[in-house]
């Protein structure tokens, strides 16, 4: 019997290569990883107007990396169809049995 987080992403990576992405860990790869995309929306505050980003990077329990996946690190993320990886800074993490979701946000802010 599988955990339904595994099921759910090898479901979504076969059914959705648009959303297939590459990531680096520190100095480890994980080859198969889902990004939806970048999400944005309008966020005004008392000091102005600003943005905020949604962005959830998704991996297999079992490729999860033993230094570098921690709140704080930097991964750097090549999505579909790019070249040029973007790094980005983890601010939130959920184990879903079987795959992880990591909150991004980008490295030097907006």
């Amino acid at each position: 019997m599988s955990d339904i987080g595994t099921e759910a992403f090898e479901a979504c990576y076969a059914a959705l290569p648009e959303a297939r992405a590459a990531a680096t860990f520190g100095s480890a790869s994980v080859a198969r990883c889902l990004l939806a995309g970048v999400g944005s929306r309008r966020n005004p505050t008392e000091l102005g107007a600003g943005v905020e980003y949604d962005i959830v990077l998704t991996i297999l329990s079992t490729d999860e990396p033993s230094r570098g996946a921690g709140l704080g690190d930097v991964v750097k993320v090549t999505a579909y169809r790019q070249t040029k990886p973007v790094a980005y800074r983890i601010v939130g993490r959920q184990d879903m049995g079987g795959s992880i979701a990591f909150s991004l946000e980008f490295q030097h802010g907006q």
